[in-house]
């Protein structure tokens, strides 16, 4: 019925965008067949929306962690390595190119608080001491104004 893909300020995309199919059969359809499909060297993740107010209602069931202090050299794949064992990851993103930051979203929450317990401060790579928690998005940062989204992430831990 329509679609929209969400831009910058710049007009680039940010990555996401909206489609609103006929009926929830053919909504259905479309995110079997598109799910973790890859177009253009991108992988597509596809779900149902949530609207934001039902998302803050979730509170503390996330799903979705940062990472920091990963080593500059690591790829997607080497993240999803370490956090692999903790459950079934649905997308895994190094920042890009020389980053120390990553990103990772599990199935369920149950599996990202295990992998925040047994590896925030407690694991090492190449020498650096890994922060793991969960991830805030823009609108929950709002509170921390005076604060980068990265010292938010830090604070939330300590």
């Amino acid at each position: 019925m329509s679609c929209k893909l969400e831009t910058g300020s710049d007009g680039s995309s940010r990555g996401f965008g909206y489609v609103q199919y006929d009926s929830k059969d053919n909504a259905a359809k479309a995110i079997a067949a598109l799910d973790k499909s890859t177009v253009g060297g991108k992988e597509i993740l596809a779900s149902i929306h949530a609207k934001r107010n039902d998302r803050e209602e979730q509170g503390e069931h996330f799903t979705n962690l940062f990472v920091k202090n990963i080593p500059t050299t690591f790829s997607d794949a080497d993240l999803n390595k370490v956090f692999a064992e903790f459950g079934e990851i649905t997308s895994c993103k190094v920042k890009g190119n020389g980053s120390d930051v990553g990103f990772v979203m599990f199935k369920t929450h149950e599996q990202a608080s295990k992998a925040i317990e047994a590896l925030n401060q407690k694991k090492e790579l190449e020498g650096k001491t890994l922060f793991v928690s969960k991830f805030i998005y823009r609108f929950e940062n709002k509170q921390h104004k005076n604060q980068t989204p990265i010292d938010a992430q830090m604070k939330e831990s300590f």
